[in-house]
Formats: C-alpha cells, sequence, structure tokens
C-alpha cells in the first residue's frame, strides 16, 4: 500500500495550468484556465481557480486545487481575524503579505505560484518560497514559458479594458493551444474599484457569469 501510494505521488507531482494578469487604467484583469490535472490524467474540466478570501481582494493559483482551496480558507480566516483586531478591511497588500507568510511559515505544499489581486488597482505575485514581488502584469502556470514573450510585448501602461482584456485572453488561447497540461475553459475576473465583472469563455464564446461559479449542460 505504501509502495502504491509512492507511485502515485511521483506519477503525479506535474500540475498544469495557466493563469494571467494584468493592469490595465481603472482596474485590473484576471483570468485562469479551468483543467486540473495530475500527470497525464485530467481530474477536473472545470475547476474554480480564482478564489475572494476578503473585500474586493481574489488570489488564484496554477497548482494543486487542494492546496489552492486550502490557501484560500486559510487566507479569508486570517484576514478576518486582522479585521477584527485592527478594524480595518485588509487591503490588497496586506493579503498578499500574509499569504507570504503562510508559503513561507510552511502552511503550504510546494507545488503553487500564487497571484493575488485587488479592486485597489493592486497586483503582486507570491511564489511558493514565500517571495512577494509588486507587479504590472504576470503568469504562473505550465503554460506560462509560452506566453511570457507575447506579455512582454503586448503589455503597455495605462491599457484601456478592451485591449486589457482581449491582450488577456489571447494570452490564454496562446497557453492553451500549446500547452497539454491547460485547457477547456477560461474564466477572467476584471476587477474595478467599485465591484468586479466575472466571464467565462468556452470554445472561443464568451457568456457573463453569475456567483457562485458552475457549469450549466
Amino acid at each position: 500500500m505504501i509502495l502504491f501510494r509512492f507511485v502515485f505521488l511521483m506519477l503525479c507531482k506535474e500540475i498544469g495550468g495557466t493563469i494571467v494578469a494584468a493592469k490595465f487604467s481603472e482596474g485590473l484583469v484576471i483570468a485562469a484556465d479551468t483543467r486540473d490535472n495530475q500527470s497525464n490524467f485530467v481530474s477536473d474540466r472545470y475547476s474554480e481557480k480564482i478564489f475572494k478570501v476578503s473585500d474586493g481582494v481574489y488570489i488564484c493559483s496554477s497548482g494543486n486545487p487542494a492546496e489552492l482551496q486550502h490557501a484560500s480558507v486559510a487566507l479569508r480566516l486570517k484576514l478576518e481575524e486582522y479585521e477584527c483586531e485592527e478594524k480595518i478591511i485588509p487591503t490588497t497588500k496586506i493579503a498578499a503579505h500574509v499569504l507570504r507568510r503562510l508559503c513561507k511559515a510552511n502552511e503550504m505544499n510546494k507545488s503553487s505560484d500564487f497571484i493575488c489581486a485587488g479592486n485597489d488597482g493592486q497586483l503582486f505575485s507570491v511564489t511558493n518560497g514565500g517571495a512577494l514581488f509588486k507587479e504590472d502584469y504576470c503568469f504562473f502556470g505550465a503554460g506560462s514559458n509560452l506566453i511570457a514573450g507575447f506579455l512582454d510585448d503586448a503589455f503597455e501602461e495605462k491599457m484601456e479594458v478592451n485591449a486589457c482584456e482581449k491582450m488577456v485572453r489571447r494570452a490564454m488561447e496562446l497557453a492553451l493551444g500549446r500547452d497539454s497540461n491547460s485547457g477547456d475553459s477560461i474564466i477572467s475576473n476584471i476587477l474595478f474599484k467599485n465591484g468586479s465583472k466575472r466571464r467565462m469563455i468556452v470554445n472561443k464564446c464568451s457568456e457573463p457569469m453569475d456567483e457562485p461559479f458552475a457549469v450549466k449542460w
């Protein structure tokens, strides 16, 4: 039994997916694919990878889906504790620092990098080792190496929302087209100062989505 579990974990250590985030003049766009896989086995075609952890603060990850769910719950509880003690609503920067501490304290596994973004226009990347960076755009996952050059060339400061959404969507389509570990659908959140807009793209057709995430057959 122990040998079986060891072999299974060794075969399932490659976890795919692609996530992208970029700023525009009045907010930012986060996007993620919906495929979860363990090595060459697709475990879920419609997995949620973007989670709301506080008022106007979101995280996403391309790593282990169970780890992402654990991270979102742990971070949400820490931010609720912070809000109760300090009597202020935590900002995206505070959430990113708390997430960094969770990663650095080994409360997460070492398979995931995170994006932390908020309605206040702040964007941070948190590596699995606990490094924190403030970003204008960032990308992680199995398909990230395939779109690095495209995003470096296409990104511009103070972009319009339509141009930014189109760029992020095109980057995701390029990653999904070339990377077998990423695929199926694309979910994006457009974050403004006064709210957010959620969209799902399936087979190059987009439609607004309501919370919570649900797939209608």
